[in-house]
């Protein structure tokens, strides 16, 4: 069962994404905020992280770059989240090595195409 990490400070968010894992066969971790997240990442290495940039304590970016830089994360798929579409955010995101980008709204249907195609990028590295 492959295991996802949902970072997102709004709770009806992370729940709703959450459920929708799991009612798909995923094995979902939930973090509410950035520091959280970045242990849960250390901790569980999970298969995939979707985490929003906006976020208390410790913001996407941060994490993404602390992920990126730890050997045991490096190569953990990592879909940023935003409701900030302007191409500065998306530009940045991939520079620090953001696997996807997804916009809020989350479109449950573009959510599940992303997370498993990410999940078989990485199965076949």
């Amino acid at each position: 069962m492959k295991r996802i990490l949902v970072i997102e400070d709004e709770p009806a968010i992370r729940l709703g994404i959450a459920r929708l894992l799991a009612s798909k066969g995923f094995h979902v971790f939930e973090a509410p905020d950035g520091r959280i997240g970045l242990l849960l990442s250390e901790t569980l290495q999970p298969d995939l992280i979707l985490c929003d940039i906006n976020l208390p304590v410790l913001d996407g970016f941060g994490i993404l770059r602390q992920v990126r830089r730890n050997l045991t994360t490096a190569s953990i798929p990592f879909v940023v989240l935003t409701s900030q579409t302007n191409e500065e955010i998306h530009q940045r995101s991939l520079e620090l090595g953001a696997s996807h980008f997804l916009s809020k709204p989350i479109n449950f249907n573009e959510l599940l195409t992303v997370v498993n195609h990410q999940l078989e990028l990485a199965t076949s590295l």
